[in-house]
């Protein structure tokens, strides 16, 4: 199985909701007011206030993190911000002054990102229902202008032009309605769209994985910059190969995006600057997985693959091998998200081919392709296609074999092993002692994921752990369910699977 994947018809019972804090948006000057900014920290500090008066935590950075500010690493300030906000079920921003200040890299001058464009641009992935507050008189910046057309901001209703004292009665009475869970339809709250989440998918499987309507080259350039440096390009790919050998995901799409901005920086196209697209498209489909961004969205894994193909009409990736795999993952995952069972259909299906022609490209060890076919097709049995069931189950049992007889690592092994039987267990639900057989090999398998796990390994001892847990649930097991659903969730937690985190929050 790829990342990101899933296989399970049915979900655990939610995990605790997280809390229900408000989020504010991350300052101007990044942190650390001064003289000329007072009456901005001062209605920050009221909104701060104002939650407390009214019961609901407002998290604001310079008051609830002093630790936070100028004289501290950017990266723990980013850090610091991004926890909190994705894990917020409201953001509000206020426009004053300036938004955000560009991270400041020393000698390598300023990148093209803030802080505050990295929250908005994790808003924006996660949907996270948001409310803006411009000061009257305020004129944002042409950088800011620009961040605002490529996020589509002003076309949502939550946008408001008052004044200052306007904005305390306007967000008294809004975390009034949140505190309750009944927000009054004309303040339109929803989320940060993604403008290119519509409309933008082929079904014909050879349209879609020859396209480049979602390519991020020429979509995110700053528009006041010219000073492109291509070892500030190098700091931030840097810093997310790093998360990625032993850190968080969040994290790890944060560096990229600040990457992706810099690299926007200009037209010119020497080889040089496109190998670092190469290496910012390669990166980012695995990160993206795991944190759920599947589908057609504007920087989910789809998007990087349009860049691929971008830079293979551009004679940059030809040398590269097709991902049939990679797509075949990407499908399926499409697949889960699709809403009618003909989008479904076609999802799956089209995993299933895709899959099915790296297997025959990869004869020594088709293993991660067939256990997508797998899924895909035992997905399509539940879809009206019953016969399907022996073909997936035969190829989750493939998978088992190649991987044994090749010697895989035994975290590779433990991951078939739950795979299998967790199909097996499905399958077999009216045959018990079919389903105490399908468990103890989950069992197995999880322990292998769990004697050594590593952070590129970390995500699928997760799902391996949540799948056993509902197998365990649906099985009678409850003490044992709820102890691998804790474990899951804490390895989710550690690593910023938020794909898998939410896949046990929110179903």
């Amino acid at each position: 199985m790829m990342p990101g994947e899933d296989s399970d018809d049915s979900v655990l019972a939610p995990l605790t909701p997280p809390q229900r804090r408000v989020f504010l948006s991350s300052v101007f000057q990044e942190i650390s007011p001064d003289g000329g900014t007072q009456g901005y920290f001062g209605l920050r500090r009221t909104i701060y206030d104002t939650g407390e008066q009214e019961g609901v935590p407002v998290w604001v950075a310079e008051v609830d993190r002093e630790d936070l500010g100028r004289d501290t690493p950017w990266t723990k300030n980013l850090t610091a911000c991004i926890e909190v906000l994705i894990d917020s079920p409201l953001l509000i921003v206020i426009l004053s002054h300036r938004a955000g200040r560009p991270v400041d890299l020393g000698e390598l001058g300023s990148a093209a990102s803030s802080i505050f464009e990295v929250e908005l641009f994790h808003a924006s992935q996660w949907k996270v229902p948001t409310v803006f507050y411009v000061v009257r008189g305020y004129e944002p910046a042409p950088e800011l202008t620009n961040l605002i057309s490529i996020l589509r901001l002003q076309e949502n209703k939550n946008w408001f032009v008052l004044d200052e004292n306007e904005i305390e009665r306007h967000v008294r009475s809004l975390l009034r309605h949140f505190k309750t869970g009944t927000l009054a339809e004309d303040w339109a709250l929803r989320a940060i769209p993604d403008r290119l989440s519509d409309g933008k998918s082929f079904a014909a499987v050879e349209q879609e994985i020859q396209s480049d309507t979602l390519s991020f080259i020429g979509r995110f350039g700053p528009r006041d910059r010219s000073d492109f440096n291509m070892r500030r390009v190098d700091r931030f790919l840097g810093l997310a190969r790093k998360e990625a050998e032993g850190g968080n995901n969040v994290d790890r799409l944060s560096y990229l995006w600040m990457a992706m901005r810099d690299l926007s920086i200009g037209e010119a196209w020497e080889l040089a600057r496109a190998e670092k697209w190469v290496e910012l498209c390669e990166q980012w489909p695995s990160v993206a997985a795991w944190l759920g961004l599947h589908g057609p969205l504007n920087t989910g894994v789809s998007a990087a693959f349009h860049t691929q193909n971008d830079l293979r009409s551009r004679g940059f990736f030809r040398d590269r091998e097709f991902p049939y795999g990679p797509y075949a993952s990407e499908f399926y995952s499409m697949g889960l998200a699709c809403e009618t069972p003909r989008w479904q259909r076609r999802r799956f299906a089209a995993a299933v081919q895709l899959a099915s022609r790296h297997t025959a490209l990869h004869a020594h060890d088709p293993s991660g392709a067939l256990a997508i076919r797998a899924s895909a097709n035992l997905r399509l049995a539940w879809l009206g296609r019953p016969w399907l069931v022996w073909s997936a189950l035969s190829d989750y049992r493939r998978v088992c074999r190649i991987r044994e007889k090749i010697g895989a690592d035994n975290s590779v092994v433990g991951e078939a092993l739950v795979e299998s039987a967790f199909a097996e267990f499905q399958v077999a639900r009216f045959v018990p002692w079919k389903r105490t057989s399908a468990l103890a090999r989950m069992r197995e398998g999880v322990a292998l994921l769990e004697s050594k796990i590593t952070p590129p390994r970390a995500g699928f001892a997760v799902r391996a752990k949540r799948k056993f847990a509902l197998a365990l649930e649906q099985a009678g097991f409850r003490d044992e369910a709820e102890a691998q659903k804790k474990g899951a969730a804490e390895l989710a937690t550690r690593y910023g699977m938020l794909g898998q985190l939410r896949q046990m929050r929110d179903r």
